[in-house]
């Protein structure tokens, strides 16, 4: 079947069975399909087969490194592989997949600290800590970025892409 193969695709997902579930999804989509149970063993796959992965498709939610702290390395270190976010928590039927093209720079000096104050506002709305710029400085790992999108899109209701059109400010 290698002429319809379409990539190696790196699944990493701590449940087993939604990683059963999604190996076989892109296997029959004619993906070949590397499995990772979190993100420390997502790179050490990648540091072994990096070459050959063409894909990130990673849950956001898991022990030991999430898919937000995964995401950011296989960045850093693969920039040619492709990265999806998922929460394998949310029911099928109930997300929006949403796609888009920007251009994004760190948030850093005097500007970080109106930003945090919007973050720790929604924060501390749920119970959780206030924020600060100290939380968001190196060598914290967490950092705030600001995104400009060029194009954006979102799953229509036949699996296409459907172009949103930007909101004139």
């Amino acid at each position: 079947m290698s002429e319809g193969r379409r990539g190696l695709v790196l699944l990493v997902e701590d449940e087993a069975m939604v990683r059963w579930n999604a190996t076989e999804i892109l296997q029959d989509a004619g993906f070949q399909v590397v499995e990772a149970r979190d993100g420390v063993e997502a790179i050490a796959v990648l540091e072994l087969r990096a070459g050959e992965v063409s894909a990130l498709l990673t849950d956001v939610r898991m022990p030991n490194m999430n898919g937000i702290a995964l995401a950011r390395v296989v960045h850093e270190r693969w920039p040619q592989v492709g990265i999806v976010i998922f929460d394998s928590d949310v029911p099928p039927g109930e997300g929006q997949a949403v796609y888009m093209a920007a251009e994004a720079r760190e948030v850093e000096g005097d500007d970080l600290g109106p930003g945090m104050r919007a973050f720790s506002r929604r924060s501390v709305a749920q119970g959780l800590p206030e924020w600060n710029a100290t939380d968001a400085r190196a060598p914290a790992r967490l950092r705030l970025y600001h995104a400009v999108a060029s194009e954006h899109w979102m799953l229509g209701e036949r699996d296409e892409r459907v172009r949103v059109n930007p909101q004139p400010a």
